[in-house]
């Protein structure tokens, strides 16, 4: 009977218009979502020592607040009585059934505290860092100082003669690889039974293992090409895949941090790969064969992790699945929540995306089950439905934002570019790489260091939080401090914090710091203060790109897609990240021999081209409490979003009005009304979508 009473009440619920964007568990009736728990137990896990049908009934009701539960500010106590699950418990009496250990182990996932976390998700978070930093070692370790002339490639220091085309070529060929090869062919391989995430990542690292050891063997510059290319594979594949495990893993209100893990190790990939040069800076081949450090150890970690539980539930296996969540979540109820929540999750996306557009404003009907969605039909979906293409889009975007920076021209071919800049005057040829090598040792610990702010920043703010929200341990800085500074660092702490800002602030000023060593890149090579001038601003541009064109890109493009279709989503930002890698690894050695100083004009050009492309193209992706949430980012047409913000930047002439209403509207503990109506038509729009728009 529960059954014909539920088909019959959604089948109701199809009548009324609905799009991908919302919890599917939110607004199902509480006899309905019962009488579906039951069912999916029946079916999966009745008689199999896993699941029971309580913690899974108990899971449902908490995933209806998935990522946002409120708990008591008193601390639950061990010897308190607690009540017995009854099917007529909703999802906020639910709160009350939970143990103390459960209430804290929501808390460490709704804080910044990682390393409270189970230790399985840590060796998984440890995993994805490797093969990130793998990836980091790989681009900086490339014997660029070295291998030309012991393959008989006749460049010169400032790439105005010679082969710099073969050159060019063999620095490109990892990049174009990376982008057509690694990406796509590693979907089917992912979605294979036998592999999955983790043997996806084991695939790729046994490529860059491979391909540094034979790189290192080489007797041509063409066996040094192939080499070359093989080890693209292994970069494009990793790159696609692990910051999908790495958020597949996560709890939702730490995605957005560790996330960041991915720019972060491969800064420090870079900075590594550095060191080695410079430590064998008089052996280009022992130079690309320390490439084989990180990759082995890759291969060993993949072992030890944990699979996917979203890619196990995707295949179908639902009792490894839910193992696997409690190894990763450590409490066996907050699993459950999370398996359900998948599980309708990915049924809501299966049936929206094999629906027409007709058909697909109707609610899903939950009872039938929809099977896996193949290579071949994910593939299109990617233009064919209209939130897709709005993310396909900005994920071009922001991926080649990064390139447009102009950084990588320091990140490839840092030894090249203080070489071709004449930075250092010596005559002893010696002498002189071995300084430009521990420039470049400079720049890779520099892009470590500012990439693991964004750590701190890229999780927007709550519009009205107060100063004691922003600092709940009560140490307040620049104590004791007047009401007027509190509210001025309020704003700088909003100002700063969220993807969006975090990357239009590191293209704005990026865009400066282009601009000023253009001037400086001309000075004189006689000039004894061009040196330290030159590298100064290069680690103060290299503080302004890591935060945000460094750290945010991959994470936007690992959290905009829904499951079914985020590997190809995630090969699709990948590609327009590294074809625009081998295009600038093709051109920029010719750019050098053309001058410095131009080919840093040509990139400040370029880098506001990413901002403008950026504010007005590419949504907020902030204050969203699960992967799946970010679908209703996209419900808004890109140029109806660009109008908005072309609207935003009409209201600068009434900057000297527009101040003092953000300073009211926002400080709401200090006397600011948070609710504040402006009377002034130009301001209308600024204060609608300033309350309808996450901070980000």
């Amino acid at each position: 009977m529960p059954e014909d009473k539920t088909e019959a009440t959604i089948d109701t619920q199809n009548k009324e218009e609905w799009t991908l964007k919302d919890n599917p568990l939110e607004e199902l009736e509480l006899e309905i979502m019962t009488a579906l728990v039951k069912r999916l137990y029946d079916e999966h896990f009745a008689g199999q020592s896993s699941a029971t049908e309580e913690e899974l009934q108990v899971g449902v009701r908490l995933a209806r607040r998935h990522g946002s539960h409120q708990l008591d500010e008193e601390e639950a106590n061990e010897d308190d009585e607690r009540p017995a699950y009854t099917p007529s418990i909703d999802s906020r009496g639910v709160i009350d059934l939970l143990e103390p250990r459960e209430r804290r182990a929501i808390e460490i996932q709704q804080s910044k505290q990682f390393w409270m976390e189970p230790k399985d998700l840590l060796i998984t978070i440890l995993a994805c860092c490797m093969a990130s930093m793998t990836q980091g070692w790989d681009q900086a370790a490339n014997g660029n100082l070295g291998w030309p002339n012991g393959l008989g490639v006749s460049i010169e220091p400032n790439q105005s003669r010679g082969d710099v085309w073969t050159f060019g070529a063999v620095n490109a060929i990892t990049w174009f690889s990376a982008a057509v090869l690694g990406p796509f062919l590693v979907d089917p391989i992912c979605y294979s039974r036998f592999f999955g995430r983790r043997g996806s990542v084991f695939i790729a690292a046994a490529f860059s293992f491979a391909a540094t050891i034979g790189g290192s063997r080489a007797t041509t510059w063409e066996g040094y090409l192939i080499a070359r290319l093989f080890l693209g594979i292994g970069i494009g594949a990793k790159a696609s895949i692990v910051p999908i495990w790495e958020s597949e893993i996560l709890p939702p209100n730490k995605r957005g941090r560790i996330l960041v893990s991915w720019q972060v190790f491969t800064a420090i990939g870079i900075f590594a790969g550095s060191v080695a040069t410079y430590i064998f800076r008089t052996n280009w081949r022992n130079q690309v064969l320390s490439g084989a450090i990180p990759a082995l150890i890759l291969l060993i970690l993949t072992y030890l992790c944990c699979e996917s539980p979203r890619w196990l539930i995707i295949q179908g296996n639902y009792i490894k699945a839910f193992d696997t969540l409690v190894r990763l979540r450590k409490e066996r109820r907050l699993a459950a929540e999370e398996f359900v929540y998948i599980y309708y999750q990915i049924q809501t996306e299966r049936y929206y995306q094999r629906q027409d557009k007709k058909k697909s404003k109707q609610k899903p009907d939950l009872n039938h089950f929809i099977g896996h969605i193949g290579y071949g039909e994910r593939l299109p979906k990617i233009v064919t439905i209209d939130r897709n293409r709005r993310a396909a889009v900005a994920t071009m975007i922001v991926m080649l934002s990064q390139q447009l920076s102009g950084i990588n021209i320091l990140a490839f071919l840092a030894s090249i570019f203080f070489t071709a800049a004449n930075l250092t005057t010596t005559s002893d040829p010696d002498e002189g790489i071995k300084r430009n090598l521990g420039l470049s040792m400079g720049f890779g610990a520099a892009n470590a260091i500012f990439s693991a702010v964004a750590y701190f920043w890229i999780e927007p703010l709550p519009l009205n939080a107060s100063m004691d929200e922003l600092y709940p341990s009560g140490s307040t800085p620049l104590q004791p401090v007047s009401k007027k500074k509190e509210e001025s660092l309020e704003k700088m702490q909003r100002l700063l914090y969220g993807r969006r800002r975090l990357l239009l602030q590191s293209l704005a000023s990026g865009t400066v710091m282009l601009f000023i060593l253009t001037f400086l890149l001309r000075l004189p090579e006689d000039n004894p203060n061009k040196l330290g001038a030159v590298t100064a601003f290069v680690f103060i541009f290299t503080m302004c790109y890591s935060p945000g064109a460094g750290a945010v890109p991959f994470l936007y493009s690992a959290e905009v897609w829904p499951n079914e279709g985020r590997e190809v989503g995630m090969s699709w930002g990948v590609f327009w990240n590294f074809l625009g890698s081998g295009f600038l690894a093709l051109f920029v050695p010719r750019g050098l021999a053309w001058g410095s100083d131009k080919l840093f004009g040509v990139f400040t050009g370029f880098s506001f081209l990413g901002f403008l492309l950026v504010y007005f193209l590419v949504p907020s992706t902030g204050n969203a409490t699960s992967l799946e949430d970010m679908s209703r980012r996209f419900d808004v047409r890109l140029r109806d979003h660009g109008k908005k913000k072309l609207k935003h930047l009409q209201h600068i002439k009434n900057i000297s009005k527009w101040m003092p209403f953000v300073s009211q509207r926002q400080t709401g503990k200090y006397g600011g009304n948070t609710n504040l109506k402006t009377t002034d038509p130009a301001l209308e729009g600024v204060q609608k979508s300033d309350q309808s728009e996450p901070v980000s």
